[in-house]
């Protein structure tokens, strides 16, 4: 034990040698790297923030766009029971024929625009990945140089 107290007191009072050479390496090279480091946190903070509100602005219309699309839907169902009961109301074969025709193109243009809508949302259907983020700092020298320009 006495070992160990008499190498404590040999690097305490060598401590006027060792404690500014630490303090001279964390100001020249430790205080800068944190800086530089502060500096990434902060713009990696404002473009998370504005990625955010890029999503939430995707989220309202791709909710805007659904709604919109269900009511494309429900109008061409609409029509098509429209023509339908139409063609059922109709004694001319002729104009119940071309009320029923009405009905099957509408109903052909609904199943066209449904597959068209579903094939919209299997695209923007968000897709759960990680993302790398790189980051690359320029020397200090180039930032002066290209800020004199």
């Amino acid at each position: 034990m006495n070992e160990f107290l008499d190498k404590l007191h040999y690097w305490l009072s060598q401590a006027y040698v060792y404690i500014p050479a630490i303090l001279a390496f964390i100001s020249s090279i430790g205080f800068p790297s944190l800086v530089q480091i502060a500096k990434i946190v902060s713009s990696a903070k404002l473009y998370v923030t504005q990625i955010q509100v890029v999503f939430k602005k995707m989220n309202e219309t791709l909710e805007e766009v659904n709604k919109l699309s269900d009511f494309v839907l429900s109008t061409l169902d609409e029509d098509a029971q429209f023509f339908e009961a139409l063609a059922e109301t109709t004694y001319n074969k002729k104009q119940k024929q071309a009320f029923l025709d009405r009905a099957a193109s509408i109903r052909n243009r609904r199943q066209f625009a449904f597959k068209k809508i579903e094939a919209l949302k299997e695209e923007s259907a968000p897709k759960k990945k990680k993302v790398k983020v790189k980051v690359r700092i320029k020397p200090e020298e180039t930032r002066h140089e290209e800020g004199a320009d």
